[in-house]
């Protein structure tokens, strides 16, 4: 039947990555490290828009930098 075709998981459709993310052990945590241009890329890439810049503020606990 039609159904059977069916995805069991929404995965599937989403073509989500299957890769588990590498998190480190650090003093008094933990720490992960995707990459700004990694993290983005993932953030938009079903979004039909095209941009020449992009403008961030990153900041540490709160604190700009």
């Amino acid at each position: 039947s039609k159904i059977d075709k069916l995805p069991k998981d929404a995965r599937t459709l989403l073509k989500t990555n299957r890769e588990r993310a590498r998190v480190d052990k650090i003093a008094g945590g933990k720490y992960w490290y995707n990459g700004i241009q990694q993290c983005f890329s993932n953030s938009f890439k079903n979004q039909s828009i095209h941009l020449d810049s992009i403008l961030i503020n990153i900041s540490i606990d709160g604190l700009p930098l």
